[in-house]
């Protein structure tokens, strides 16, 4: 890994000079594995010229690829649990990754002993969405949470009740299954914007706000959503690749998606 700081286009990301520190002898591969049936695999030259659709660029140093499980879009999540474990251990068999990222909250949520399976299976750094983004939350001080999620009241209601586990209050959930995100329908990152702001308007007591499902993906207007409404934001993708590479020794200032990315806190 170079030792000094990264020549590339400030607007997209930057490693700055001094904050990288070597994971290993090569390159880190990290792996994520998606609930959709979904393929594609990029570093970071490739990354320079456009994010994967929910994640932000990923610094020179580090070789990013998703996979999908091969579900069905409209197939149950719950009861996942070996078939999770079967593909985890096949991807870091083959490929020799050293961190995986297992993404989708409802997955996690359903199948309440993957977590700790994963961590008895996989002798590599792992994080799921649901750990990434606690992990986030607490590592900026927020308390007091927004949520923004494409999901129906059931769903939200146990993801609620997990972060209440975990120490955080919800101090509103509004209801956005009528945008048919959770179908797949991608939302426009404006109409993200102008939805949030109301909510913020209505909540003044939060101190962060939490999006939890990729088609509800706030990804572009992060810095708009903190700067505007004076509220740091914690999206699930960003908080995964946060928490692996921090997992794994990082630290870089990843700018252009906020806070998190670009303060780079430590984990707590």
């Amino acid at each position: 890994m170079k030792s000094g700081p990264v020549e590339i286009a400030p607007s997209l990301w930057d490693v700055s000079s001094g904050t990288s520190k070597s994971l290993s002898q090569r390159r880190p591969k990290l792996y994520g594995c998606s609930s959709k049936n979904s393929y594609w695999h990029a570093d970071a030259a490739q990354c320079r010229q456009a994010s994967f659709q929910g994640y932000p660029r990923v610094p020179e140093e580090v070789s990013l690829t998703i996979q999908g499980l091969d579900l069905a879009p409209n197939a149950a999540l719950d009861g996942r649990t070996e078939e999770v474990l079967r593909g985890a251990s096949d991807i870091v068999r083959l490929h020799g990754v050293q961190g995986l990222m297992v993404t989708g909250a409802p997955m996690s949520i359903l199948n309440p002993d993957v977590e700790k399976k994963l961590a008895e299976t996989i002798n590599i750094p792992v994080t799921i969405a649901i750990r990434a983004t606690t992990a986030a939350l607490k590592s900026m001080r927020a308390k007091n949470l927004i949520l923004m999620t494409p999901f129906g009241d059931e769903m939200n209601s146990q993801v609620q009740q997990r972060l209440k586990d975990s120490g955080f209050t919800v101090l509103s959930c509004p209801s956005l299954e009528y945008l048919g995100a959770r179908t797949g329908t991608r939302v426009d990152p404006e109409e993200i914007f102008r939805i949030v702001q109301k909510v913020v308007s209505e909540t003044p007591t939060a101190d962060a706000i939490y999006f939890q499902g990729a088609p509800f993906d706030p990804l572009s207007v992060i810095e708009k959503i903190e700067t505007s409404l004076h509220l740091p934001v914690i999206a699930s993708n960003p908080a995964m690749l946060w928490h692996i590479l921090s997992l794994l020794g990082g630290k870089y200032s990843i700018k252009g998606y906020g806070k998190l990315l670009a303060s780079w806190p430590a984990l707590s």
